[in-house]
């Protein structure tokens, strides 16, 4: 069921399928990976327009662009999505990022910064420092071990959106403690 559902995101996407062997591959290990890339529909695009998400790096009270492609665990609900960034830093090495993570209808922020190395012909290599997870007190029920590894593998797949998912390593530098708003 997984290679066939693999398969035909590969055929929609044209991805590279080096990215889905290793899901598949670490699937049959008894790793599970259930996060996709994917475009958004319309009908997506209003549920993610429903969270009213502001831009992080606009002006104050600007909605933020809708994403054209997430990543999804359609088994548990979760999506990951980019809203931009450019924040603190202006590293060119590390750019920053906001992401939203949402569990059960429930927005995590998300701060992270990447560093990539290699081309996307041959392949790259991402490394991850994810800065800040922040969590509503709606989530509290879930474990702060639990939720970084949701982090891990959304992110893990959100990698190879783009430049036709070429990545053929993905290393976590850091991945902050989540903390839980009040």
């Amino acid at each position: 069921m997984q290679a066939r559902k693999v398969r035909n995101i590969n055929r929609k996407k044209n991805i590279n399928f080096l990215f889905y062997k290793n899901q598949i591959d670490n699937t049959t290990k008894g790793e599970k990976m259930p996060f996709v890339n994917e475009n958004l529909t319309e009908k997506d695009k209003k549920f993610i327009a429903s969270f009213k998400f502001h831009n992080p790096i606009g002006r104050l009270n600007e909605l933020a662009s809708l994403p054209e492609e997430w990543s999804i665990d359609k088994e548990n609900n979760y999506y990951l999505i980019c809203l931009g960034g450019q924040g603190r830093l202006f590293d060119e090495e590390y750019p920053p990022n906001y992401y939203h993570l949402i569990i059960n209808n429930n927005s995590i922020k998300i701060e992270a910064r990447y560093k990539c190395e290699g081309n996307y012909s041959t392949g790259v290599e991402i490394l991850w420092k994810i800065q800040g997870i922040y969590v509503p007190q709606s989530l509290i029920h879930i474990s702060q071990e639990k939720l970084k590894d949701i982090v891990k593998e959304a992110f893990s797949c959100y990698g190879n959106i783009h430049k036709n998912g070429h990545i053929i390593k993905t290393e976590f530098d850091s991945i902050a403690e989540p903390f839980y708003l009040k």
